[in-house]
């Protein structure tokens, strides 16, 4: 048993290697390169992690005869059993071993000269000490001596970079026989070369090998620009028959390196990178990371740190007998690192420290419950690994009820015996953390984090009820019995120790004493003028509904309208929230209202404005049933529809909010 899980590419000879059931794909892509024309570029595009050097060794070991000497890392003399079947001479390229450490043109005159001199030293390894190879090697070397500084000129120019931009360039190029025509012809003529000394030297006659294959891997972990110009430059220098090349790199890479030529990407000139990336890859391949069965490979990592290994249970919850507990942690995974190979590793490092800190210790919850208290530990690590912002908000709040809408409105609560149905009726979109949404991945992974609470709650609430079905004494309040902080503190004192702060903590709430110091801050914080002013017609509108009897909280970005009993008690008769977007106005858990000239992403909305003015008397019957149901009374004292034009009301705050913009105007001219 091992603490940790090492990143390092699968190899083509590695026992198991398809731990992640792409076979097919992988056999396909072999059998499309065995059969290729020549010259082809092709490129093994995917996000950083996904597998995509793992790929190229796999296809290197069923197309490459030197497959042993071959690859991401050293094998041995290990070669896969139909090695006599493969055509084609491999070359393993490093990019970024040869851009440690560089200036950008450096790098570029580095890696080209590293893939002739990668070509050179496999054929001596391969091939011994044949005066044939060795005098191919020599006339190549020599020939890419000089191209080197030539090429690195014509592939920046070809990247829309100032050649003038690299020193002394100028000065070594010499004549006509140095160029790139000259280096491909020279190129050519050692390929045709070591092919031919290859195929006489070989014991087996029945498929002399056809060409070269180069792998050029981690051209993404380059810098964008430096990136773009070693494409440039393979293809002007590389591109002649009986080679092919295969490509480590992501297409957004590309256009990241593009932008100094084309200017930021749009609609309109997103032809111009694609067709830049065309001109250069006849093939793109993506690595089918969405199709990736993660069960076999989490099962087998996480049986390597001994995850499941607990002196409170002696059943083994990864044996195929338990397919629910391992069925959990996929579906905890995908929610959170997704099916990426590199972010489940880095995930399960912490978890697995995280592990020990709490086997030094004592948990009453493992005790317990050891199956339920690993769940929740690999929930919790999984937040904390891919979305540290959400985490930090789960250290303040580990009460997921307080995540929901109206979780604070004691007079909704259920009663004991409401709990569980409640639970039951909880849907993922109930969850709510648009103080987050500025964050462009929470943004983009919404659906998959509220997923993600929604099974942390089931996971708690459904031991916490099944224990109070037995035992109605543990729990003998709704609030003791519907909150989910005793059960996860247990599990975030330990976690948090591996977390790393991501900025200093900001005040917890935010609050305004009325809504003209509301409205100010955040006009400064850019939230858009028309935002503004719906907000204050609305407030004032509304307001007027119900004759002026409720009391407006202002906290962080919301305005929350209360009705107040004789007693003091209170209930949120509807919030409205200021969002870069918009306006979004709430009753409840079950209406959600947006006013938007832009629309919102990733908020179900029940409805959608452009303006309050459009609001009609149906959207703000919601409230009234809340209030109506409040304060036990028949009706509410005025109707939307008929209170007055609101222009008396409006006219002051349009006339803060124009001088708060007038302000701001000159706060940018002294700028």
């Amino acid at each position: 048993m091992a603490s940790n899980i090492t990143d390092i590419p699968l190899l083509a000879s590695d026992n198991n290697s398809d731990k992640l059931k792409i076979q097919n794909y992988i056999e396909a892509l072999s059998t499309f390169i065995s059969n290729s024309e020549t010259p082809m570029t092709i490129a093994v595009q995917g996000e950083w992690g996904c597998g995509k050097t793992s790929l190229m060794n796999a296809i290197a070991g069923r197309v490459c005869v030197n497959y042993y000497q071959l690859g991401s890392r050293d094998i041995g003399d290990v070669a896969p059993e139909n090695v006599n079947d493969q055509q084609y001479l491999g070359v393993w390229i490093n990019t970024w071993q040869y851009s440690v450490l560089k200036n950008d043109s450096d790098a570029q005159i580095s890696i080209i000269k590293g893939v002739a001199r990668e070509l050179s030293a496999h054929m001596n390894r391969l091939m011994g000490a044949s005066s044939i190879v060795k005098e191919a090697g020599r006339k190549l070397l020599s020939s890419i001596g000089g191209i080197a500084l030539t090429a690195a000129k014509v592939g920046v120019g070809v990247a829309g970079v100032d050649p003038a931009s690299l020193s002394g360039l100028d000065e070594m190029i010499r004549t006509q026989e140095n160029g790139p025509d000259y280096f491909r012809e020279k190129l050519s003529e050692s390929i045709k070369e070591y092919l031919q000394e290859f195929n006489e030297k070989r014991r087996s006659k029945k498929n002399p090998v056809k060409g070269v294959i180069f792998f050029i891997d981690d051209l993404d972990r380059l810098d964008p620009p430096v990136a773009v110009q070693v494409l440039s430059l393979l293809k002007n220098l590389f591109e002649v028959p009986k080679c092919i090349f295969v490509l480590a790199i992501d297409y957004e890479v590309v256009v990241e390196g593009l932008v100094s030529r084309f200017g930021q990407r749009t609609d309109k000139n997103e032809r111009e990178f694609r067709s830049f990336f065309d001109k250069i890859i006849q093939l793109s391949f993506r690595v089918p990371i969405e199709t990736y069965q993660i069960d076999g490979l989490l099962k087998e990592l996480l049986q390597g740190i001994g995850y499941c290994k607990s002196s409170y249970t002696r059943k083994d919850l990864l044996d195929d007998k338990y397919p629910e507990f391992l069925s959990t942690l996929v579906n905890l995974t995908v929610n959170s690192c997704g099916k990426n190979p590199r972010s489940i590793k880095r995930m399960l490092n912490t978890l697995s420290l995280v592990r020990e800190i709490h086997r030094g210790g004592m948990n009453l919850l493992e005790q317990r419950n050891p199956e339920l208290f690993l769940k929740l530990l690999y929930a919790v690590v999984c937040i904390q690994s891919a979305y540290p912002r959400l985490y930090d908000e789960l250290l303040k709040k580990p009460n997921l009820y307080e995540w929901i809408e109206d979780s604070g409105d004691t007079a909704s609560a259920p009663d004991m015996a409401g709990v569980a149905q409640e639970l039951e009726e909880l849907h993922g979109a109930d969850f709510v953390f648009e103080n987050l949404l500025s964050d462009p991945w929470i943004r983009k992974r919404d659906k998959q984090i509220k997923a993600l609470l929604l099974s942390i709650m089931h996971l708690v609430m459904e031991d916490k009820l099944a224990r109070f079905k037995k035992d109605p004494s543990l729990y003998t309040t709704v609030q003791s019995l519907r909150t989910t902080k005793d059960y996860l503190d247990q599990i975030i004192r330990s976690s948090r120790l591996t977390f790393a702060d991501i900025g200093e903590e900001e005040d917890e709430n935010k609050e305004f004493s009325d809504i003209e110091e509301f409205v100010q801050y955040w006009a400064e914080q850019e939230i858009e003028e028309s935002t503004l002013k719906n907000l204050a017609y609305f407030a004032t509108r509304f307001n007027k509904v119900f004759a002026d009897s409720l009391e407006a909280e202002y906290i962080d970005d919301r305005v929350y309208f209360n009705a107040v009993r004789d007693s003091g008690r209170r209930k949120i008769i509807c919030s409205a929230q200021v969002h870069p977007n918009g306006l979004i106005i709430r009753a409840g858990k079950t209406f959600k209202m947006g006013i938007t000239s832009t629309g919102f992403k990733n908020i179900r909305l029940n409805r959608q404005l452009d303006s309050v003015e459009k609001i009609q008397e149906r959207d703000i019957d919601p409230m009234k049933a809340r209030y109506k149901e409040f304060l036990g009374v028949a009706k509410v004292p005025n109707r939307w529809t008929k209170v007055s034009s609101l222009e008396e009301g409006v006219t002051s705050e349009s006339n803060e909010l124009g001088e708060l913009s007038e302000t701001k105007s000159e706060i940018e001219k002294l700028d």
